[in-house]
């Protein structure tokens, strides 16, 4: 017998169809963002509750206490941060007033798209000024990017103090490869340093989070769009950054050999480029 559909709870909050048709009550703690094992929530019109599980450690509090005393960015304050019983990370934050730009978009004229993305540009800048000879978290310590190593967003890296560690980490992801292509990779890897003091998540949700990320990864991460609204934002604000295409190149690269050997045309190109007698039979 097929389950009744008003009795399907909803996964976020466990309220269901039924049980609304029971009151009246509207809820104004809202889901508004969810990535990964993480959500955010709005509560009523003054509060922004964020939930994560407990590793790997959030440094978001401290990071929002460094960039509030150290630059003119508009941040929200840091009202609470906690850990509960079922190892679940909360932090509870001010709500800045107004849309999310995900939200407005679709009504933004290009002026104000444009002027957006030279405010956030001048952002970025500020955040560059604070770097560092070590790629690590704003606490010194590992950092976490499934994007930057395609190795999944839970595997620690670092600190790496040198060229040739970034090199490793990032090989890692091409593990499928053989050798002689990966280490011939890896000679392709752009100099990171000095690792600046980079946004984590620069998508028109707006995800705040702080690490000494290769100087050359936020103009990088302006390729991954998602959807037609965060690309079309994604593209005016890499217009604005300080430009490294040959690493955006090179990240395009690198993506597409760590699908290997579902690889595309593109992988497939950069194999030949490497290896030209592997051609035919990678």
């Amino acid at each position: 017998m097929s389950e009744d559909p008003t009795q399907l709870a909803c996964t976020a909050c466990s309220w269901s169809n039924d049980k609304q048709t029971r009151c009246s009550y509207s809820s104004h703690v809202k889901l508004f963002y969810g990535a990964g094992d993480r959500g955010v929530w709005q509560i009523g019109t003054d509060y922004i509750l964020k939930e994560r599980p407990s590793s790997p450690a959030s440094n978001e509090t401290r990071t929002v206490k460094f960039i509030s005393h150290h630059t003119n960015i508009p941040i929200p304050k840091v009202l609470n941060s906690w850990v509960d019983d079922d190892h679940r990370h909360f932090t509870l934050l001010e709500r800045i007033k107004g849309q999310t730009m995900q939200e407005a978009w679709s009504t933004l004229s290009q002026s104000d798209k444009e002027h957006i993305a030279d405010q956030v540009a001048d952002g970025v800048r500020q955040l560059r000024q604070f770097s560092s000879s070590v790629m690590q978290n704003l606490d010194g310590g590992p950092l976490y990017s499934g994007w930057l190593f395609l190795n999944g967003s839970e595997t620690p890296y670092g600190p790496l103090d040198s060229h040739e560690e970034l090199q490793e980490s990032m090989a890692l992801a091409l593990k499928d490869l053989p050798t002689t292509v990966t280490d011939l990779f890896k000679g392709r890897v752009p100099a990171g340093a000095p690792y600046t003091l980079s946004h984590g998540d620069l998508n028109s949700q707006n995800i705040m989070l702080a690490i000494r990320y290769p100087v050359w990864w936020e103009y990088t991460a302006t390729t991954i769009g998602f959807g037609e609204d965060d690309a079309e934002w994604k593209y005016l604000l890499r217009q604005r950054l300080d430009p490294y295409e040959h690493a955006r190149q090179f990240w395009l690269d690198f993506y597409s050999l760590s699908m290997y050997p579902e690889h595309d045309e593109r992988g497939q190109q950069v194999i030949r480029e490497l290896k030209p007698e592997n051609a035919l039979t990678l």
